[in-house]
């Protein structure tokens, strides 16, 4: 509840404290941060007991309730309260430049909320902005999206890495595997914050998409015939006395036979290397999404939705955001038992292989442009307008 609640007023801050050069890195800050709670977790569980991972959660929310009072106010949320001293104020405390040089896009900001003034802000019109081309665009477009990243298999790797791993039997501790895959999502969010300032998004969200597919696609013929559950016998069912290496106590030669039998076999260099294949399909699956398909959504996200309806279209479509997590993390047992490892992660890829071809006809390019432009993406203009546009140019 406290995450639902906070990721779509902390997009929707950051949109509007940042210009656009910087916009996009700042807005992947926030799931690389997320990301460095998930892998913190990871490395907790591993030498912790349970119970006691449970701690940093109870006390690290701390400092954020400390600093946000330390964050001034959007300077668009108070031109919308007529402090318009206040937003200069802020403008020139955000981006380091004297009352002159922050006027031009202070007037932005006064001509964008008379418009949303002029639409009003009754419930009924409010719900009535919603259902417009404007709105319901965007929000088809990030659904699209965030169904994409939960269906992608890096929630299906995030949320199951040791079991994926000892399906594959890798001759790899599971624990100390899952710790390397989830270390590549803080290096792709990295990859991504250097480079989202001078790529264009759609090529970034292209090419994880084709990346996170491959790598599904390997992972799967590697574990095509590996079954979804784990085999009913253990270790534990073969009961042997050990003393040490030369000395069994209870075994006859016939038994031993039985023994030898039951024993798995042993596995050559190439074997051992050939199982690490879904090691590194899974670190290439979230390495891939960390470099688009993570942050990209997350980008526009705080971007498309107008400034009127912006608040409440946020908040309904990370509901449904939340909608597609909870369904890929709940469907995957049935998936797997259904499908077996291997058919999970054909599934995945041809999720990424789709959505390749979807995302090159729906998504926009959004890098570089200011408040303005945004908002008129979907915005459907009168030939008046046009005409005029055309007169000015």
């Amino acid at each position: 509840m406290g995450i639902g609640a906070g990721v779509p007023i902390a997009s929707i801050y950051l949109r509007e404290i940042s210009t656009p050069e910087l916009r996009g890195q700042l807005t992947i800050f926030m799931p690389l941060a997320a990301n460095t709670g998930n892998l913190l977790m990871y490395i907790f569980g591993y030498v912790l007991p349970w119970r006691l991972t449970t701690l940093p959660g109870a006390f690290i929310p701390l400092l954020p309730i400390i600093l946000v009072f330390l964050l001034p106010e959007s300077p668009v949320w108070l031109v919308s309260r007529n402090r318009k001293d206040d937003a200069e104020r802020t403008l020139c405390l955000l981006r380091g430049l004297s009352p002159e040089h922050v006027q031009p896009e202070l007037k932005l900001l006064e001509i964008l909320d008379e418009e949303s003034k002029e639409e009003g802000d009754s419930w009924k019109h409010q719900l009535r902005l919603l259902t417009q081309r404007t709105v319901l665009i965007p929000m088809v477009i990030l659904v699209f999206l965030f169904f994409t990243q939960s269906f992608s298999g890096s929630n299906m790797v995030g949320y199951y890495t040791v079991t994926i791993l000892q399906m594959a039997n890798i001759p790899l501790d599971e624990n100390l595997a899952s710790i390397l895959i989830a270390s590549q999502y803080l290096l792709g969010y990295l990859f991504s914050s250097l480079f989202v300032t001078k790529i264009p998004r759609r090529i970034l969200l292209f090419g994880s998409l084709f990346l996170m597919g491959l790598a599904n696609v390997s992972a799967g013929l590697v574990l095509f015939d590996t079954p979804g559950t784990e085999p009913e016998m253990s270790n534990s069912s073969l009961h042997l006395e050990i003393i040490d290496a030369d000395h069994m106590v209870g075994v006859s030669d016939l038994e031993m036979a039985d023994v030898a039998r039951a024993l798995p076999p042993s596995r050559s260099f190439l074997d051992n290397m050939f199982s690490l294949i879904p090691v590194f399909s899974c670190i290439l699956i979230c390495f891939g999404y960390a470099c688009g398909l993570g942050p990209v959504p997350w980008i526009l996200f705080g971007e498309l939705f107008p400034s009127s309806v912006r608040g409440n279209a946020s908040s309904i479509t990370a509901f449904l955001r939340s909608i597609t997590v909870f369904l890929s993390i709940k469907l995957f047992p049935t998936i797997l038992r259904l499908c077996d490892i291997g058919g999970s992660f054909f599934i995945c890829a041809l999720v990424c292989f789709l959505a390749i071809g979807l995302s090159y006809f729906v998504v926009p390019e959004t890098k570089g442009m200011d408040s303005k432009q945004l908002e008129g993406i979907y915005r459907s203009y009168s030939k008046v307008d046009i005409a005029t546009k055309i007169i000015q140019n």
